[in-house]
């Protein structure tokens, strides 16, 4: 989840390879995964696109065509208003963007950016302490509301290898807030960007499309050298990363992790 501050001369560039190749990925190892082995070597640079794209939350965040994404998530959001802050990581715990709660003020949100503080999107929480309780907005950095975090109404199919892959929860059962439902993304006209099921409390979801083609899939990790315990994130090609990681961090502060207080 890096790429070049706005402006940047020199935006970071990630390599790709074949699935199976035993060479690293650069510059982040088991960040970007080619699941066919018909991707061939490409170079793509990743550079914040504009700031209010109607089609993406972070256009420098969407996964090439072919290719996965894959990174953690440190498992320390919970109910209740928190001030702190922590990395998204690669899989070998090296940092990728930064993650900032601030609950403390009249305003309540969570600010996710680039390793050089460049905003790239804001997931606004101020509702969830309010009476009424409604659930988070994802923002662009500006403060525009990009989508809106709604309850689920029903279940949609996955029918992706890519589901499989990650071994997301295969009872069926759907714990926490979201209910049976699970939650739903819905853009400011209403039209239904994504549903997300799962079991949230055990971070294995699933979020899929309305048609039902997957989004992306989580599940409990852990990481080399590090006890705070975390969920891995795998994201689908031609998918959002950064809508992707706002979602599951507002779906992380209505349902917690088992340790609020």
């Amino acid at each position: 989840l890096g790429g070049g501050g706005a402006g940047s001369a020199n935006p970071q560039v990630a390599h790709f390879t074949r699935a199976g190749s035993t060479r690293s990925l650069s510059p982040r190892p088991s960040l970007l995964v080619g699941p066919s082995p018909r991707v061939a070597d490409a170079k793509v640079a990743l550079a914040p696109g504009k700031p209010q794209d109607p089609e993406s939350l972070c256009p420098c965040l969407l996964v090439p065509k072919g290719m996965e994404l894959v990174f953690a998530v440190r498992d320390l959001l919970t109910k209740g208003r928190q001030q702190l802050s922590f990395s998204i990581v690669d899989m070998q715990a090296k940092p990728l963007s930064h993650i900032i709660v601030n609950e403390q003020g009249p305003v309540c949100g969570i600010h996710m950016q680039l390793l050089d503080k460049t905003p790239l999107a804001w997931i606004r929480t101020t509702m969830l302490y309010e009476r009424g309780g409604n659930l988070p907005d994802i923002c662009w950095s500006s403060g525009r509301t990009f989508c809106s975090l709604v309850k689920g109404k029903g279940h949609a199919p996955c029918t992706s290898e890519m589901a499989g892959s990650s071994r997301p929860n295969s009872t069926g059962s759907h714990k926490g807030s979201g209910g049976r439902g699970g939650y739903e993304l819905r853009d400011p006209s209403g039209r239904l960007l994504y549903l997300i099921q799962g079991d949230f409390g055990r971070k294995a979801v699933n979020m899929v499309s309305p048609t039902g083609q997957p989004v992306c899939t989580t599940e409990s990790c852990s990481l080399p050298g590090e006890e705070e315990p975390h969920y891995q994130v795998r994201v689908a090609p031609r998918v959002d990363a950064g809508l992707v990681l706002c979602t599951l961090l507002a779906i992380g502060k209505v349902e917690g992790n088992g340790r609020s207080k």
